[in-house]
């Protein structure tokens, strides 16, 4: 059974190093954001969550060993790792992490206070992994960092890598193979120590089951670029400088390895390293544009919480780009935002937004409004907030409330790229050109039915496809409790997810402003299917032919889907105590959503396990699903959204008590 494979994982927990983490981060982000989300997690998610289906790599980088050794092999992540390999999964293990996938760790052997010896679990190299290769280590120092020599295996060195380059090391292995190595890896020597005598392996890849483990003593990631303009301690000038000089060399050596290990690199990667660029997308200015009028006439800054909001009149074609990027939590690290105000949407340049075109959004929504205006309040969508690139529509309205609060009803703000997009749980959202990402906000009086309007938001996205004529029969579904999926073709293995919403919520004066993030595959082919593709296959097996969509039409429909069934819910909710609000759309919920008779196995923590049958959802909005024991007696089974998983292709519903 195949399952795209969206996530980059690398592990944070105790033990790694702050340097290398951020360098690990910042390189594999800049090398993969176009088809993967990377991420760091802590030895609890390893150990608990379901992450190896969707993982298409798990990174340890560079800290010290027995941390990990103790962090990971007690809660028997170590051993769900080794399993994962086993079943097709790659690593890369740098400097300590390649030191925890040897078979036998010898560190500093006989040196007092810095000595460990001992077997490790996870043993994707068949032998010991010996350092540090160069005297001088000394723990949270630089004092032993150096530049040293690598001569690169054939095969690497073919391409823009090699032959020969320096690379940054500090404490990391080289490795000796066992005479009598297991049958179960073999292994194959991708670069050498041209500096010490023989020339031990520095980087060997380990092909193990089905999968393949990188393991590398020196610091792939190392950017001297980085480090340079990074607060901490520094190593020599000269190793600085020899790393510069064969700094083209280490990032085609990167691209070499990860290439390796199963990864689609972005397209413009190679481009932008020919240029010296390696870095993440720079965030772009914003344009605001609508009915509402937030613009005084002159230039002002206004602290949103955790930006600070630059706001000024739009002219075409005079927008500057800035050059930031952000950090871990989805924040820019430079903390200034500049936002355009454009009172007109047909002044707006198709230069300064190539890849959204507002005006025909602004169409979109005016003709669907003049088509189907049926009374109550419509908001949703008639002022926009849009970047080209953006840290996180959601990240940006929620961190910085203070500004948030001086939007106007039902704005919505859109990002053609994210950097940081965020789904439900440790999910992220995969965000390249063609995927429509936006967050909505709306103000919500009362607290009845709340739970309520993730299945609203989920459900005007089906409906912005489906209630078009003429796309009725496009496979759009929804799949409890928030995601969107496509069936591309029969079985279980046919669906795949297209898109998802997160609502986040906060509470103020008797009203609760709600923040409707939502992300939707419309014309991308990376990771996963796309909305026009589905369009593509259904002309095909019809003989129709059906329009593709835009992103503008998409959204201007899903303002409008929403709007409808949001006005309806909100009044029955204040209104009517006895009728459930979400009543009224409960046939319309249940034709899109993938799940009815559906047979399921719930998993409860203690990993008993019940079968189960799928038969609605309840007034309150908790999944309703019925279990039978032995003797035949059925129990009704109530999950909420937020405490349980559901992995659709296993049939597995995991709940947490």
């Amino acid at each position: 059974m195949m399952t795209t494979r969206l996530n980059v994982l690398v592990y944070s927990g105790p033990g790694t190093a702050r340097g290398p983490l951020e360098h690990t981060v910042v390189a594999l982000r800049a090398l993969l954001s176009s088809s993967y989300d990377v991420m760091t997690v802590q030895s609890l998610t390893l150990a608990t969550e379901p992450w190896e289906e969707t993982s298409a790599l798990l990174v340890v980088p560079g800290g010290r060993d027995l941390p990990y050794v103790r962090d990971l092999t007690p809660t028997g992540a170590t051993r769900r790792i080794r399993e994962y390999v086993r079943s097709g999964g790659a690593y890369l293990g740098i400097c300590a992490g390649a030191y925890f996938a040897a078979e036998r760790v010898e560190f500093e052997r006989g040196r007092d206070g810095y000595e460990v010896t001992g077997a490790r679990e996870l043993a994707f190299w068949p032998g010991t992994a010996r350092g540090s290769a160069f005297p001088g280590f000394v723990y949270d120092s630089e004092d032993g960092a150096r530049a040293v020599g690598l001569t690169l295996s054939g095969e690497i060195a073919a391409g823009e890598a090699g032959p020969r380059l320096d690379v940054y090391h500090n404490g990391g292995p080289y490795f000796v193979q066992d005479a009598a190595a297991s049958s179960e890896v073999s292994t194959k020597t991708l670069a050498s120590y041209t500096e010490l005598p023989s020339n031990p392996p520095a980087i060997v890849e380990c092909m193990f089951g089905k999968g393949r483990a990188i393991l590398t003593g020196v610091h792939v990631e190392y950017d001297p670029v980085l480090a340079k303009s990074s607060s901490g301690k520094k190593i020599a000038s000269d190793a600085v400088d020899r790393l510069q000089q064969s700094d083209m060399q280490r990032r085609a050596l990167l691209r070499a390895l990860l290439a390796r290990l199963g990864l689609r690199l972005n397209v413009e990667s190679a481009k932008a390293e020919d240029e010296g660029v390696f870095q993440e997308p720079r965030i772009s200015p914003m344009i605001f544009c609508g009915g509402a009028s937030l613009w005084t006439g002159e230039d002002s800054d206004v602290e949103g919480g955790v930006n600070t909001f630059s706001l000024k009149e739009y002219v075409p074609n005079q927008i500057v780009t800035t050059t930031d990027s952000t950090n871990d939590e989805g924040v820019s690290n430079t903390q200034q935002r500049v936002i355009y105000f454009a009172k007109d949407p047909s002044l707006l340049s198709s230069f300064d937004t190539p890849y959204f075109n507002i005006p025909s959004f602004f169409s979109h929504l005016k003709h669907l409004r003049d088509v189907r205006r049926r009374g109550g309040s419509w908001n949703c969508g008639s002022n926009i907030l849009y970047g080209s690139v953006v840290d996180s529509t959601q990240t940006l309205l929620e961190k910085n409330s203070a500004f948030a609060k001086q939007l106007p009803e039902g704005v919505v703000c859109v990002g053609s790229h994210q950097v940081a997009g965020r789904g439900r749980g440790r999910n992220s959202w995969i965000s390249q050109r063609g995927c429509l990402m936006f967050t909505m906000q709306i103000h919500h009086t009362g607290s009845r039915g709340m739970i309520f309007l993730q299945y609203i938001a989920g459900l005007a996205i089906a409906r912005a496809v489906r209630r078009k004529p003429g796309y009725e029969d496009i496979p759009v579904h929804l799949k409890w409790p928030n995601d969107i999926y496509a069936r591309a073709a029969q079985g279980p293995e046919g669906l795949r997810k297209i898109g998802g919403v997160l609502i986040t919520s906060s509470y103020e004066g008797g009203t609760f402003t709600l923040l409707i993030g939502c992300g939707v595959n419309v014309a991308n082919e990376r990771p996963t299917v796309s909305l026009n593709e589905l369009i593509r296959l259904h002309n095909q097996s019809r003989g129709t032919s059906l329009e593709e969509l835009t992103m503008e039409e998409v959204l201007a429909r899903t303002m409008i889907e929403f709007e409808e069934i949001y006005n309806e819910f909100a009044k029955t909710a204040a209104d009517n105590a006895l009728t459930p609000p979400f009543s009224p759309f409960l046939k319309d919920y249940y034709r899109y959503w993938l799940h009815s008779d559906q047979n399921v196995t719930v998993v409860n923590e203690s990993g008993g396990r019940q079968n189960a049958i799928i038969v609605g959802i309840d007034d309150s909005g908790l999944l309703r699903a019925q279990t039978s024991s032995e003797s035949g007696e059925l129990t009704e089974v109530l999950l909420q959204p937020d405490g349980n998983s559901f992995d659709i292709l296993n049939g597995l519903i995991k709940r947490k008590m």
